[in-house]
């Protein structure tokens, strides 16, 4: 019966410490990439063709003045020049699906963004990840001056859309979304925020 055990055990730790050491590391890649470092003021940017540093730091001054703060250590920031190979990344171990345009891993603190042959997606893209580099380094700064704990953050639904309303510009469709909303009576002010 101890015997029986035994194996059983061994087993088991061999899966999950088979698991563990490749987590990550089993997505197919078909490519093998030649990767140059550019460093700016700002960034260190991973890339295998030429695009993307000139838009980073202009979005970087940018949103420097525009959220008041300043990030004080080198963004990593990784460009693939397909969506294809941006989806066969191992800096995140799960599948990336078609409609990912982009992430930053709050954890590690790197952006990684495909190009996906429109220079003003690319660019909309390279804004709305740096707002939340922005938004996580002002976060971690304000709860740490006031001794609250860092691992809180703000909803999803507040993130992202700080992110995409820093990184558009208004247009005529959302102006009519907002006064629709707001004729008909179902604009939600702050106060209200919880019944949506």
């Amino acid at each position: 019966m101890f015997r029986y055990f035994f194996i059983i055990l061994i087993l088991l730790n061999q899966a999950v410490f088979g698991q563990l050491y490749f987590f990550g590391r089993n997505k197919v890649q078909y490519n093998k990439f030649n990767w140059d470092i550019l460093k700016t003021a700002h960034f260190n940017i991973y890339y295998y063709g030429e695009k993307g540093a000139k838009y980073a730091e202009e979005m970087y001054t940018e949103l420097k003045i525009k959220l008041n703060e300043i990030v004080t250590r080198r963004i990593p920031l990784i460009f693939y020049n397909t969506h294809l190979q941006f989806q066969e990344t191992n800096t995140i171990p799960g599948f990336i699906s078609e409609g990912v345009g982009g992430f930053f891993e709050f954890i590690k603190g790197r952006v990684v963004i495909p190009y996906t042959g429109s220079l003003e997606d690319f660019r909309h893209v390279i804004r709305h990840e740096l707002v939340h580099v922005f938004m996580a380094s002002k976060l971690f700064s304000e709860l740490h001056a006031h001794r609250i704990s860092t691992d809180v953050s703000p909803p999803l639904w507040f993130t992202e859309g700080l992110a995409e309303y820093l990184s558009t510009k208004p247009d005529a469709q959302a102006e009519m979304v907002l006064r629709d909303a707001i004729i008909s009576g179902y604009f939600y002010n702050l106060e209200n925020i919880s019944k949506i």
